[in-house]
């Protein structure tokens, strides 16, 4: 049936993005084409699947839309997470603007994929902010994956013990 069809499709775009990932990878064609109306359409597994695939394969034309995704309220978690993995995909200083934003702003779960996803783009200020995020969330969830991506990122363990060593000796100053 159609469950089963969406299913299917969700894998098949999860399987071409780590394929993307690991074998940099992709396939010939009109990938525009192709993915467009999944991210248009109504299905949110495809749709935050294939945000995701637009910013692996670097499809610009989405761009606009994994920013609205990302900073929309309304929208799933999943989606939203998926949106923020395409910003970060496409990299740039829009991309660093909107997910510095996220980091403050919106659910935990929220403000940890963007801080997760800043570490491949800024790592100093990913560091900063998830210094920030420290003091703010009580979500643990939300902390422990700020912190995986930082102890998965060469430098990370030591950009963020730099940030929280500053603002323990701020805090004695004062």
């Amino acid at each position: 049936g159609a469950k089963h069809d969406v299913a299917q499709q969700a894998r098949v775009l999860t399987t071409l993005a780590g394929t993307a990932r690991v074998r940099n990878v992709r396939p010939a064609g009109d990938l525009v084409a192709a993915l467009r109306p999944l991210i248009e359409g109504r299905n949110d597994e495809l749709r935050a699947e294939a945000i995701r695939l637009a910013g692996i394969w670097k499809l610009e034309t989405f761009r606009p839309a994994a920013k609205a995704a990302a900073l929309d309220g309304n929208a799933s978690e999943k989606m939203r997470r998926a949106a923020v993995d395409a910003l970060a995909s496409f990299g740039g200083d829009t991309s660093k603007a909107t997910l510095s934003r996220l980091s403050t702003d919106g659910p935990p779960s929220i403000q940890s994929a963007a801080i997760a996803a800043l570490c491949g783009l800024d790592l100093n200020a990913a560091a900063r902010l998830a210094g920030e995020s420290f003091a703010r969330l009580s979500d643990e969830t939300a902390l422990s994956e700020i912190f995986t991506a930082f102890l998965q990122r060469q430098g990370g363990a030591a950009a963020l013990a730099k940030v929280l060593a500053s603002a323990t000796r701020q805090k004695h100053a004062a």
